[in-house]
C-alpha cells in the first residue's frame, strides 16, 4: 500500500469521502509503520504505550481518538476509545462534563474498568451501537438499555440541561425575539 501512488491510493479510498486528506494521512501512518516497526504494524506498536501514543500522536492527521483506536483495536493496548457517541452518552446521562477534556475523560474511564483491552474493546463497540440506535443527535430513549439511568427530567442536551427525548427543543431567545416584528 506504501508504494502506491497518491493518486491510485486517494481512488481507492475514494468512497470514504475526503479522499485526498485520508489518502495524505494514511501515507502519513504508512511512513510511521515503516519507520517505527520495519513495515510490521506490531512491532511499530511496542514499546512503553504512552511513548507509543506520543509517537502516533505526532504523525500528521492521527488524533487523539485515532490514536487510540490503533493501540486498542490493532494493538490490543489499553487505551479506551474516546469518540462522539462516548461523549454524548455520557454527558446525557450527567457521566460527564460538556466539554471535558479528551484525554481525562478517557484517563476515568480507564480507572472505572478492569484493565482488560478485549472489554474495552466490547464496552466502546456498546458505546458505538447505543449511540447509533438511541442517543442520536436527537434522542431516542424508548427502549435504549440505559433508559433507567437518565437523570430526572430525561437526558441532558444542548445547554445542559435535562429535556424530555423527543420534545420540542425550546425556541425563541433574544436572538429569535430580536427577529420578530414589533406589535
Amino acid at each position: 500500500m506504501r508504494d502506491l501512488p497518491e493518486d491510485r491510493l486517494a481512488a481507492l479510498i475514494r468512497p470514504a469521502g475526503f479522499f485526498r486528506v485520508k489518502a495524505r494521512r494514511l501515507r502519513a501512518l504508512l511512513d510511521w509503520i515503516l519507520a517505527r516497526g520495519g513495515g510490521d504494524v506490531g512491532a511499530a506498536l511496542r514499546g512503553d504505550p504512552e511513548e507509543v501514543r506520543a509517537s502516533l500522536l505526532a504523525v500528521h492527521g492521527v488524533g487523539r481518538e485515532t490514536a487510540d483506536s490503533i493501540l486498542l483495536y490493532a494493538g490490543g493496548r489499553p487505551f479506551f476509545v474516546v469518540d462522539a457517541y462516548t461523549r454524548r452518552i455520557l454527558e446525557r446521562h450527567g457521566w460527564a462534563a460538556p466539554g471535558e477534556d479528551h484525554d481525562a475523560l478517557r484517563r476515568r474511564i480507564e480507572a472505572s474498568l478492569p484493565r482488560d483491552p478485549a472489554l474495552w474493546n466490547q464496552f466502546h463497540a456498546e458505546f458505538v451501537a447505543t449511540g447509533k440506535e438511541h442517543c442520536r443527535p436527537t434522542p431516542r430513549c424508548a427502549g435504549c438499555p440505559l433508559e433507567g439511568m437518565l437523570p430526572p427530567g430525561g437526558p441532558i442536551t444542548g445547554g445542559g440541561t435535562p429535556r424530555r427525548a423527543g420534545s420540542a427543543r425550546p425556541r425563541g431567545g433574544a436572538r429569535a425575539r430580536a427577529r420578530r416584528p414589533a406589535r
